[in-house]
């Protein structure tokens, strides 16, 4: 009779420890559902779907993460899109484009700038506009537009070899105070030469035309 006293006492503890086992499982797993969904939105894990099997505040929090995973999944895929586009129509640009942090940092600037500049080393993010292009005119053109929020341009003379003229744009960014400004570089050097040239053949045109038309002149008096 002992010997079954036990034997039943042994079933009712297995089948309890089961059948707590069996519940504690079926509350902790969700919660450690939602602690994985958590830790994948920190690290930036997003596209992927948690099952939760319950109706209650648990299951839905596990369907309010899903909709936001997808949402930044989303978003963030149309924010790499729209990097890669901007930085294929940076790279194709013929002007030089460099933006410029409210620091006068450099955060952006393109291949076109680069070879305008001679950038060295050629990544310049991050490292004041001053040092990499070290032109005191253009440094105090960044500050006025810094105080002023309002656009400036500028030309420069770079010492060669070969030199060149520079036009430059500075183009403060919407903010109050001002948050940045951008600088849109074109390389003018042929067109102040052609226009050298001009002057120089009117010059000379005039030159050539003064005598015979004083000799007329004469023979006209």
């Amino acid at each position: 009779t002992r010997h079954w006293l036990w034997l039943v006492v042994g079933v009712e503890f297995l089948c309890v420890s089961a059948l707590s086992y069996w519940f504690i499982g079926r509350a902790v797993r969700p919660v450690s559902t939602l602690n994985a969904a958590a830790d994948a939105l920190a690290a930036g894990d997003y596209g992927h779907t948690f099952y939760v099997p319950n109706t209650d505040e648990l299951g839905r929090l596990a369907s309010t993460l899903n909709r936001m995973s997808q949402a930044m999944h989303t978003r963030t895929t149309q924010l790499s899109q729209h990097a890669a586009r901007q930085s294929t129509v940076l790279g194709g640009m013929v002007e030089g484009v460099v933006a410029v942090d409210a620091r006068q940092r450099i955060v952006l600037a393109n291949e076109a700038a680069r070879r305008l500049f001679d950038f060295r080393p050629p990544t310049v993010e991050g490292r004041p506009l001053l040092e990499v292009i070290r032109n005191h005119d253009l440094h105090e053109a960044v500050t006025s537009v810094f105080t002023t929020s309002e656009p400036l341009r500028l030309e420069l003379r770079r010492p060669g070899p070969p030199a060149k003229t520079i036009d430059i744009h500075v183009q403060p960014l919407p903010g109050e105070p001002c948050e940045g400004v951008v600088l849109v570089i074109h390389d003018t050097t042929a067109l102040r030469r052609l226009e050298a040239i001009r002057r120089e053949f009117v010059a000379n045109v005039s030159h050539e035309l003064k005598t015979p038309l004083s000799s007329i002149k004469a023979y006209t008096e």
